[in-house]
């Protein structure tokens, strides 16, 4: 059977009622016709987030609903307007506002106090999702992350519940990751995507867990064997530095990549994550110290200018970009397609090999390496350039917003690796 094409949206009410608040409506578009119904819940206009259909992350209501109460419920009344959709083999508009009012409203009229809850994982993740995002003001990014897990856990079972997710459950959604068609035409996904999204999966249910709607612990014991190797780190040395720097880009099909060779740099010489440069504001600078709020983690760190990122800066200080933005940066997709267009200009074609596996099949792809070259890589060039010329671990992480020192291993490991290489110089020395 063909599913029903339609959609979901969110508006206000046009009427205020006596406390300044009004109904958050849903509307459902379907054929080119157009169903709204009441969610019974309201909140003032100044709270709601007219484009991100959502209440803002400080709105409570005057029945004291936090926003991710109100999220909580709008979404189980979508979810009923869902499935009274679907349960018409040929919708009317009066017949689906009269079946959700039975289905929502008591005998009374009034709307339920508590939220219907919804059975299945696919609907409990779209709470998940709807509350996280304003909890924890999610990028575009992290919710088609969840949005790829919903549509894994729909082709093993739509109608999967909590309960389903023991043992047996798991390992038929990793049977599911190891058999499906990749994009490249080769079957199963590789060990380190299919951790990623038991990632994932662990993440929505430690949530429902924490919130008592999910008992099923099986997750948390569920170990497959996953073989990996330790990621490799892609930055880039003195030489491939010096390359970039230099490559001739005043071609008329080559200027689109100035910019991004200015904010690449800029990284590499501060250890901004591309997200941060992105949001860098000429505000954030002040006596040659810029201070800035993560966008990932919302943590406030302070960086020192150095004369290369001085003199970065102030050739954009000509400049008057909204927001009072530092640079004019593309999304990050669009820096990673020019970066490695970039440093293929550049030369920086050294031939690397990535190791990893697909259940016990190893795999060892040789690839140039502008080809690895991403955003990510200007911050892992300022760490490892940082440690090698003696500056402590700890300073680093001030200056990179990493909790632990931990996160230093892999570059101190590199550096190590370096300063074994260049001892054996002493070698050709005679004696």
């Amino acid at each position: 059977m063909r599913l029903k094409k339609h959609n979901i949206s969110y508006r206000l009410d046009n009427r205020l009622d006596r406390n300044g608040e009004k109904a958050i409506m849903i509307v459902l578009t379907f054929r080119g016709r157009r169903v709204s119904v009441s969610t019974g819940v309201r909140v003032a206009p100044e709270l709601w987030d007219q484009k991100a259909m959502r209440p803002k992350k400080t709105a409570v209501n005057h029945d004291r609903m936090n926003a991710m109460a109100i999220i909580a419920d709008i979404t189980s009344k979508a979810n009923i307007l869902e499935d009274v959709f679907s349960s018409f083999p040929s919708p009317t508009t009066e017949a689906i506002r009269t079946e959700y009012r039975r289905r929502v409203l008591p005998e009374t009229g009034m709307a339920l106090l508590t939220p219907i809850r919804p059975k299945t994982i696919l609907e409990w993740m779209d709470v998940f999702v709807a509350e996280m995002s304003v909890l924890r003001e999610w990028t575009d990014a992290t919710r088609e992350k969840f949005a790829a897990l919903k549509n894994h856990i729909a082709a093993v079972d739509p109608a999967m519940t909590f309960e389903d997710l023991d043992e047996r459950g798991l390992t038929r959604l990793l049977g599911h990751f190891r058999s499906m068609i990749m994009s490249d035409g080769s079957v199963g996904m590789k060990n380190s995507t299919i951790a990623k999204q038991y990632g994932y999966l662990g993440w929505f249910l430690n949530w429902a867990t924490k919130k008592g709607i999910n008992s099923n612990m099986a997750y948390k014991t569920f170990a497959p064997a996953l073989k990996q190797t330790q990621k490799k780190v892609i930055y880039l040395d003195d030489d491939e530095l010096a390359r970039l720097e230099a490559a001739d880009l005043s071609a008329p099909n080559r200027r689109h990549l100035v910019r991004i060779r200015d904010i690449f740099l800029f990284q590499c010489f501060s250890g901004l994550r591309y997200s941060d440069v992105a949001h860098l504001c000429w505000a954030d600078i002040k006596d040659d110290v810029m201070t800035v709020t993560t966008v990932k983690t919302n943590d406030t760190i302070t960086i020192e200018l150095n004369a290369h990122t001085r003199a970065i800066i102030e050739k954009y200080r000509q400049y008057n970009f909204p927001g009072g933005r530092v640079f004019p940066a593309p999304t990050n997709q669009e820096a990673n397609r020019y970066l490695k267009e970039l440093c293929r200009l550049a030369g920086i074609n050294e031939s690397v090999t990535v190791v990893s596996y697909k259940g016990k099949e190893r795999i060892d792809e040789v690839r140039p390496k502008y080809d690895l070259i991403g955003t990510h890589a200007g911050r892992r060039t300022f760490i490892v350039h940082a440690l090698s010329l003696g500056i402590s671990p700890y300073i680093v992480t001030r200056w990179t917003g990493h909790s632990s020192l931990a996160a230093m291993k892999p570059y101190m490991d590199i550096v190590d690796s370096a300063k074994a290489d260049a001892m054996k110089l002493f070698d050709s020395k005679t004696k």
